[in-house]
């Protein structure tokens, strides 16, 4: 018996119990002890016969105001990468973050945090290309409102960026054709944050529509533009992907070190899902990625060969992912 699993153990039962405590302090406590937990350790196994509790107790915070809803929101950023058979519960807790996303007399953080979540929470337990494009459709929504703040619509932008690389290239076509105009005027506020969701959003979002560059030239130019006169950190991530698309028409990889061996992160996509989820877990992506099958999924890693899919390959995994899902939720509701 491993003494420190078993302490583990006892620490995520006793942060599990604050969640149910009447006193908010309590709850919030709890919060944050089970959201740096799920940061850096894999939960799978602990989570797999308590889901459904845990996604009624995270129900509840996300109904809630303030930095209850900011941390329920941000704890199921951190389990929906841990959490198996989660798709009975999609379309309600998507709904609970959207209401969130909208609740104008609350916190921009709380509504920040819910942004970010429903992107990564339709991106897990969504069937991909039905849940994507509506919940990308109400994120769109959110962004043409007037008083929309530079945070959420950064956090906003980058969730609809995150679920336009699981379409196919005619519907990301589509959904990108309809919405650029929108996160080119986004791009052109001061906000450093706000520019860099929306340059990484075009940039992908050209990639995965299989659109020449060229074709907006003219708006991409402008983007560039509007970054002159920032600082060079600022610039270095956000603008760097989109000025190499429009000169040469393609990302340059990035490679990352799993267990000791490359990961070769070749498509813009894969790079801004890596981005998305070392946003969430932190300090903690390795530990996931070396032994959280779910995460592991996500990026093509075998216990073999820790070596990035071809695109057509990870396309292939989504709609066999998409099918397994839609099985389920199909066995359920006919039993």
């Amino acid at each position: 018996m491993d003494p420190d699993a078993d302490a583990c153990t006892d620490l995520l039962i006793a942060c599990l119990g604050d969640l149910e405590e009447k006193r908010a302090s309590k709850r919030i406590s709890g919060a944050q002890g089970l959201l740096q937990i799920a940061q850096t350790t894999v939960l799978v196994d602990f989570l797999a016969h308590r889901s459904e509790g845990l996604l009624d107790i995270l129900g509840d915070m996300l109904r809630r105001r303030g930095r209850e809803r900011e941390l329920g929101a941000s704890l199921l950023q951190c389990l929906a990468v841990q959490l198996e058979n989660s798709e009975s519960a999609f379309e309600e807790t998507r709904d609970l973050l959207m209401s969130g996303c909208s609740d104008d007399t609350d916190e921009e953080t709380a509504r920040s945090a819910c942004a970010g979540a429903v992107g990564l929470w339709t991106f897990m337990a969504g069937d991909h290309e039905i849940d994507s494009m509506d919940t990308m459709e109400s994120l769109e929504a959110l962004l043409y409102e007037d008083e929309v703040g530079a945070r959420l619509a950064g956090s906003a932008v980058e969730a609809w960026s995150l679920l336009i690389t699981t379409l196919p290239p005619r519907a990301a076509a589509s959904k990108f054709v309809g919405f650029r105009n929108r996160l080119v005027e986004l791009a052109g506020w001061r906000e450093s944050g706000l520019y860099g969701a929306c340059t990484a959003a075009l940039a992908v979002a050209i990639e995965t529509a299989e659109l020449p560059p060229e074709s907006m030239a003219g708006d991409l130019a402008h983007v560039l533009q509007c970054g002159m006169g920032r600082r060079e950190k600022e610039l270095s991530a956000s603008g760097a992907s989109l000025r190499r698309l429009l000169q040469q028409g393609s990302c340059a990889e990035e490679v990352i070190t799993v267990s000791r061996r490359p990961v070769r992160l070749g498509t813009l996509a894969e790079q801004h899902r890596m981005a998305a989820f070392r946003g969430v877990l932190q300090g903690g992506l390795q530990a996931h990625l070396t032994a959280n099958t779910i995460v592991r999924e996500v990026f093509g890693l075998d216990d073999g060969v820790c070596e990035s899919v071809s695109a057509r390959d990870r396309a292939l995994l989504d709609k066999r992912r998409m099918l397994d899902r839609q099985r389920s939720r199909d066995e359920k509701y006919s039993s």
